[in-house]
């Protein structure tokens, strides 16, 4: 009797803030088995945010044993392992690879009279000029600089600084390196693809340069499973396990978005919006990031941290409530039929979707931006509102992706705005270009997925893995009469962003 021959896949790990996932995905990119576990987050005094290395070791190794037990029936075999996270924060490792202390998230926010220090001496400038990227407070650079000003007797220990991703794949395979999206990020050099030695200098790190991990592409195969790992987890020994990618560009690849001038978007929480490049962009000046993508090809990154969803999840939270008990889990088609009803522009209503509380990092900088509504009239009713807000979200994606002067072919969007086809209707409309829908929701995974079958043979470049990997269910196309009729909206909505901007810090002021 013959049996069936196993059908092999990928193992992706996806370390996020604040919850591990694992995945299978098949060579179609299918997710054919997924657990996940939820990650504690450490806050030992203000501002500081940190999480336990053992405990995602602990929580992967778990998550592992669980997985295989999903999966049995399926009769899979796992061909390779690659592994994403979130991307910055630090690990430090002794020169016995033990880790010291705990891992610094990338939000964690210790080094914030740091950045202030080189936003006031010209520092931060220069930084951008020369890395296309603003420095986030959680970044690898001001934590080394923290630690050198607050606590050398802890840095001076460290071998090795690296990410959670490129921690956990040591975990599995002793192996230490990081790829090129992560050292671009750190800040580092873009057009090396490599970490910057004139950064490390104008910060006056340049002597710890050593704790920096060698950089690999993200397809390079950085070593094998160990027998020690195996014995724990059931997984066979000596599987390859590539080196993986952070969790923002892994995102934008598992859309499929790999040419130039594709765009992609995450309408969650946040509100992030990436568009290939030919080569590192310095525009939008002093804001966004640069990241090195894949052949050779840049990513700019600029992201909305206004958010997403998050602006009208509160706007229906707080002004639907009789409606969100009547239809349940069908509010939201009730809320698409709603807007349906109002016509382009809201009734003279106008939102900027600023309601995250950490301002606005892209396409301009204003830590102190909030939302608000304008042009509000005795006529306007609460769907004129609602309307309001999926347009500011639509104006705020046009304005991130406009200003990189790259054509925009289309944008690729997930995240729970994604299944709005009201909400993607009016993306498409104001920003012109076809919006599509990624069949498979886990995105993240994907991506890293496809580096895995690409280092492995699994496919012979990137191209042909996204052409098998990853499949558009929806298209949604624009309406260019409303796209012109947008466009003088659009003149509005970003003249009323610049005028806001000296309120904004006053409110800051005295909020103190």
């Amino acid at each position: 009797m013959s049996t069936m021959a196993s059908e092999n896949c990928i193992m992706c790990v996806d370390r996020g803030t604040s919850e591990l996932k694992i995945l299978l995905i098949d060579s179609k990119g299918k997710c054919r088995a997924k657990v996940r576990r939820a990650c504690t987050i450490i806050s030992p005094t203000v501002d500081w945010l940190e999480t336990d290395t053992e405990e995602t070791y602990a929580l992967f190794i778990d998550a592992v044993g669980e997985l295989l037990t999903v999966a049995k029936p399926l009769n899979l075999e796992i061909v390779c392992i690659s592994i994403t996270s979130y991307m910055s924060g630090t690990i430090m490792l002794d020169n016995d690879g033990n880790v010291i202390g705990n891992a610094v998230l990338w939000n964690d926010s210790r080094t914030q009279t740091l950045a202030n220090e080189w936003a006031e001496n010209g520092l931060l400038e220069k930084s951008f000029k020369l890395s296309g990227s603003q420095i986030l407070t959680g970044w690898p650079l001001p934590l080394i600089a923290w630690w050198k000003q607050n606590r050398p007797d802890v840095l001076n220990k460290a071998r090795y600084i690296f990410s959670m991703k490129d921690y956990l794949r040591y975990r599995l395979t002793g192996t230490i390196m990081t790829d090129v999206t992560e050292a671009a990020l750190t800040p580092g050099d873009p057009y090396a693809r490599s970490f910057s030695d004139d950064i490390l200098k104008l910060f006056d790190v340049y002597e710890y340069k050593h704790v920096l991990p060698p950089v690999k592409e993200p397809e390079d195969i950085a070593g094998y499973l160990s027998e020690e790992v195996a014995k724990l987890t059931g997984l066979k020994s000596g599987i390859p396990v590539v080196v993986g990618i952070g969790d923002m560009p892994s995102g934008i690849l598992g859309t499929g978005v790999l040419e130039t001038g594709h765009g992609a978007s995450s309408l969650g929480t946040t509100f992030l919006n990436g568009l290939v490049i030919d080569k590192p962009q310095p525009e939008p000046y002093n804001a966004g990031m640069t990241c090195s993508y894949f052949e050779n090809r840049s990513l700019r990154l600029v992201n909305n941290s206004g958010g997403a969803a998050i602006n009208y999840r509160w706007f229906i939270d707080n002004f639907y409530k009789e409606e969100k008990n009547l239809y349940g889990e069908k509010i939201y088609d009730f809320v698409d039929e709603e807007i349906a009803r109002v016509p382009v522009g809201a009734n003279g209503v106008m939102y900027h979707p600023y309601i995250n509380s950490c301002g606005v990092t892209a396409p301009f900088l204003s830590l102190g931006a909030r939302a608000q509504f304008t042009g509000v009239g005795l006529h306007n009713t609460k769907a004129d509102f609602l309307r309001a807000i999926y347009e500011g979200l639509g104006f705020a994606m046009y304005d991130c992706f406009s200003s990189v002067p790259t054509d925009i072919v289309d944008i690729t969007v997930t995240g729970g705005g994604s299944r709005s086809p009201a909400l993607c209707t009016i993306l498409a409309d104001i920003c012109g270009c076809p919006i599509l829908l990624p069949d498979e929701v886990e995105a993240t995974a994907i991506g890293t997925g496809i580096c895995g079958a690409v280092g492995v043979g699994m496919y012979g470049s990137y191209a042909e893995a996204v052409k098998n990997m990853v499949r558009i269910s929806k298209e949604y196309k624009p309406n260019l009469d409303n796209t012109e009729k947008y466009r003088e909206y659009f003149k509005l909505y970003r003249q009323i962003r610049n005028d806001m901007q000296p309120s904004w810090l006053l409110r800051s002021d005295i909020l103190k």
